[in-house]
């Protein structure tokens, strides 16, 4: 999957939501406890290239209210070291050949939060392209997690750049025009030679204008190319406020992006067209 689509970009945040009401169900019956490989769900997968080193999120997804004790994630990469190579683990993890352990100890839960770690890996430079292998996940903690095992496919590509994007989110009152800035910000390994940004307008809105952007009344996209490590690019767009989202049916306009290299983290691409306006009800509203 080195193209995210914007469907598929729709798909994926209709999935994130879905990852992220589960636990929420569950508050009331006490401390919950799951392992997350990039992110919380199943079935995740990643990339990593050969020119560089990719940080990969792990951790323990948290809800409920509570202490946990003895928590404590394995992480078993013996399924992809023929294929890449662990640089380094986070604190307060360690490494024993192809396992890694991340004591946390105990730790008091309120609400849904993360307990972070990560790993460092590299492609082997004579690795051919694609499946790479599983890694797989234990959490053992008392009181005994909700989900103890999970596992996540990692494939190969030459190059990869993991790019967050964020956008802001104005509050305007009828007849007000705003600013929507989206900023990318390139973590690497990589170069990113090309993005491009899209999105549909807001019911209750129409796009009037852009900088790095170019609309039409319903439409944006925004374009640029050759996005360094390190660097972070911002463009935005223009939005005049109608009137209220009569339907009440979206949190904002649909939004997604085409990419040249494969992103190892679409989950921390956050990118968004909404406004919030004052004096309308549903999730537009303020």
């Amino acid at each position: 999957m080195s193209v995210l689509s914007r469907r598929l970009a729709a798909i994926v945040t209709g999935t994130l939501i879905a990852f992220f009401a589960m636990p929420g169900v569950a508050q009331a019956a006490g401390v919950g406890l799951a392992p997350y490989f990039i992110e919380y769900g199943s079935g995740m997968s990643t990339y990593v290239g050969k020119s560089g080193t990719t940080t990969i999120p792990i951790g323990v997804m948290t809800w409920g209210k509570g202490t946990a004790k003895s928590v404590k994630l394995t992480a078993d990469l013996s399924g992809i070291t023929n294929k890449v190579d662990i640089i380094a683990v986070s604190s307060p993890c360690k490494r024993s050949g192809s396992k890694v352990t991340c004591n946390f100890g105990t730790r008091k839960i309120k609400g849904q939060k993360k307990i972070a770690a990560s790993l460092s890996l590299r492609a082997k430079a004579r690795a051919p392209i694609g499946r790479a292998g599983t890694v797989r996940l234990t959490l053992t903690a008392s009181p005994r997690p909700s989900t103890s095992k999970v596992s996540g496919k990692v494939d190969v590509r030459p190059e990869v750049a993991d790019l967050v994007m964020t956008s802001t989110v104005p509050v305007a009152r009828i007849g007000q025009t705003v600013t929507i800035s989206h900023k990318v910000v390139n973590r690497g390994p990589s170069k990113e030679p090309w993005v491009s940004l899209s999105g549909d307008v807001q019911p209750g809105t129409k796009f009037v204008g852009g900088v790095g952007c170019t609309t039409t009344s319903r439409t944006f996209n925004c374009d640029f190319s050759n996005l360094a490590v390190g660097q972070s690019r911002v463009v935005s767009v223009k939005v005049k406020v109608t009137g209220c989202d009569k339907s009440r049916g979206t949190s904002g306009g649909g939004t997604g992006w085409v990419i040249a290299l494969p992103d190892p983290n679409i989950y921390n691409n956050n990118l968004s067209a909404r406004v919030r306006v004052v004096g309308c009800p549903g999730p537009t509203g303020a």
